[in-house]
């Protein structure tokens, strides 16, 4: 049988495929067990074919040391349609339940919804999910819960593809005579195949909401560690083996995991484990803000920087995010990189004497200073004036003019004559994020005075 479509990691599927390997039955059960994106129509039909040449196969499950019982696995299918088919005639069963729902579109990192709102039925979910997210967002994920009303378990799950399609149902609503469910000897299933991945590669994971540097897998062998140039102590390796030994005779699905650095959002580097190392896969996103660290540590991982190296790179790529930070989220819009970001420069003059590009421009014929009025009489006095700044800053409209001129009390807008100005040999600038600049304003063009009762 076909196995590969099932795997749900794609370089999994085509390294296996190109070094042709030979699939176990007990590899065929865990594969087909832990897909998460074939329908459940077509995971019956690959169980039934699994069964079908199986023969008297048997599952083992660990209960203790000493302690294994084993179960044919046909047998074990049969109970797990059962399940299913009693799952699914209970969930669509609305009596005394309320229906909610989460929902997941490609490319983002959270779900959406989590179960916020109740509906009548799972109708009513897929309706308000295709009026309200089924435009301009691709879902890739849906699961729609159900719950009786008054009681606090017996909640049952379906879960979906972008297309409607069922990929399974599971709750806590099915009782088993002798406490076994079918996922309980399912999860049981330890497995060891080859993987294309290596010491040091950037990779991603369905469990996993960032990208990763690996550094080791639960499956690698001593031979495989040693093959690579990550481990070369003796002890190390004899100890892999060990772990591959006695997980392939006690193991379960728990066991089959990755270790992997990553970087959180303040650059501090952390390791962690990644669960369902089958399902991991060759990052193909873009390394862009923090995550260009990754890069670096892949490097380091694999022997090809120095520490002082890392560290330093790393350190860099930080304080830069910082500082794009600082500049994008400026709601003023105070500063600006250059094109190639290698320069930062403010966008106009404040309390410091330095360079600032601008444009020199020819104003319109009015422009608005914000002020407050309990400064009126000294402008009417002395004018308006530079103080500590570089420049006056004018507004090209009156409601930006008044939010200025509210941060230093009740606001007040002066109508400015910069035509009039410019005439008499007033020179004007314009920064890069829109504020018109000039030097001390004497009273005599100050048009009009604006209240906010008037805007």
């Amino acid at each position: 049988m076909n196995i590969l479509p099932f795997l749900n990691s794609r370089d999994m599927a085509e390294y296996l495929k190109k070094i042709n390997y030979n699939f176990s039955l007990k590899e065929l059960a865990y594969i087909i067990w832990h897909n998460s994106t074939e329908p459940l129509g077509r995971k019956r039909m690959a169980w039934r074919k699994l069964c079908a040449i199986c023969g008297d196969f048997k599952l083992e499950r660990h209960i203790l040391d000493d302690d294994i019982q084993r179960r044919p696995l046909s047998k074990i299918i049969d109970d797990l349609f059962n399940e299913e088919n009693e799952l699914l005639r209970k969930f669509y069963d609305r009596e005394g339940s309320v229906y909610s729902f989460t929902l997941h579109c490609a490319g983002d990192q959270s779900w959406c919804e989590e179960y916020e709102r109740v509906f009548s039925s799972c109708a009513a979910c897929l309706d308000c999910i295709s009026n309200e997210y089924g435009s301009g967002r691709k879902i890739d994920k849906i699961i729609i819960k159900k719950r009786y009303i008054g009681y606090s378990t017996g909640a049952i799950c379906l879960k979906l593809n972008g297309d409607r399609q069922v990929l399974g149902v599971y709750g806590d609503d099915f009782e088993w005579n002798d406490g076994a469910t079918p996922a309980d000897w399912l999860d049981n299933i330890w497995v060891k195949f080859p993987t294309p991945f290596k010491w040091g590669d950037i990779l991603q994971s369905p469990d996993c909401d960032k990208p990763f540097v690996l550094f080791d897998l639960s499956v690698w062998s001593g031979e495989e560690l040693k093959a690579q140039g990550g481990v070369s102590d003796e002890k190390a390796l004899a100890a892999a083996d060990e772990f591959i030994d006695y997980h392939s005779r006690m193991g379960d699905g728990s066991d089959m995991y990755g270790k992997a650095w990553f970087f959180d959002g303040n650059g501090n580097i952390y390791w962690d484990h990644v669960m369902n190392c089958y399902d991991f896969e060759y990052y193909r996103g873009d390394l862009t803000g923090i995550n260009r660290c990754l890069a670096v540590l892949s490097s380091a991982v694999k022997g090809e920087v120095d520490v002082d190296f890392l560290l330093s790179a790393c350190k860099t790529i930080v304080l830069q995010e910082q500082l794009e930070q600082i500049v994008r989220e400026d709601k003023k819009g105070r500063y600006s990189f250059n094109e190639d970001k290698s320069k930062i420069r403010a966008n106009q003059g404040h309390s410091v004497s330095v360079e600032v590009e601008m444009d020199e421009r020819v104003p319109p014929d009015i422009l608005y200073h914000g002020t407050a009025k309990r400064f009126l009489e000294s402008i009417k006095e002395h004018g308006i004036l530079r103080r500590s700044r570089n420049f006056v800053h004018l507004s090209g409209d009156i409601k930006t003019a008044f939010v200025t001129g509210s941060r230093h009390g009740e606001p007040v807008v002066l109508a400015i004559g910069t035509k009039e100005m410019a005439a008499e040999g007033y020179r004007f600038y314009l920064s890069a994020n829109g504020v018109w600049q000039s030097s001390d304003i004497p009273w005599k063009y100050v048009k009009r005075i604006i209240d906010k009762n008037e805007e």
